[in-house]
């Protein structure tokens, strides 16, 4: 599997996610290149039962499930849901708001990999923390959380962001800082995939 090259744009998924090109301007540059490498770095690793938290479209979750990938999704959308269901009959989809926590109905599963794409940014820094620390307890041990969208190396490469598009800027107080990550867990990795946007990858021990 490590071998392949893995394109999340196959098999009539580039028609599907037109809306999607990057603009190369806050806050869309980079958009598609990070879906693009979340769906590689998961289609690279050995994982099998993914947790895609705030799927939305069903970018990824549709195309790893079709790869044959064991798929649970969260969404506060119940158009969401039931559009997902539609396409994965197979996906345990539950409508619920993860900056709560994680779904009681979740609590006692396990899974090899948790990815969120251009969905925590949404959450303040607390709420962040709180999801992060609820699913790092359900990983499987040397399980990942990847994380990518909105995301910053520092607070003040988040502020110098804000400086140069303050008519634009959107989210205040929020976005995800992988300086402020790494410093409450352990084995984060941090990959910029353009000026405002990035991956950061937690790994349990």
């Amino acid at each position: 599997m490590k071998n392949e090259n893995y394109d999340l744009w196959s098999d009539g998924y580039r028609e599907s996610v037109a809306q999607f090109n990057d603009m190369d301007e806050y806050p869309f540059a980079g958009y598609a290149r990070v879906f693009g490498e979340v769906y590689r770095m998961v289609r690279q690793s050995d994982a099998k039962r993914i947790l895609d938290i705030g799927f939305g479209t069903g970018i990824i979750a549709e195309k790893l499930y079709k790869d044959g990938y064991q798929i649970t999704g969260v969404d506060p959308s119940e158009k969401m849901i039931a559009a997902g269901r539609e396409v994965m009959p197979d996906a345990e989809l539950l409508a619920a708001d993860y900056s709560l926590g994680m779904p009681i109905e979740l609590l006692d599963r396990e899974y090899d990999m948790m990815i969120s794409v251009y969905a925590f940014h949404r959450m303040d820094p607390y709420d962040q923390e709180h999801l992060l620390c609820d699913i790092i307890r359900q990983l499987a041990p040397g399980g990942q959380m990847i994380i990518g969208g909105l995301a910053f190396e520092t607070y003040e490469d988040m502020k110098e962001m804000q400086r140069q598009n303050r008519d634009a800027w959107r989210y205040h107080g929020m976005y995800v800082l992988y300086s402020e990550l790494n410093d409450i867990f352990s084995h984060v990795t941090w990959k910029k995939i353009s000026e405002c946007a990035g991956i950061v990858t937690i790994t349990k021990e």
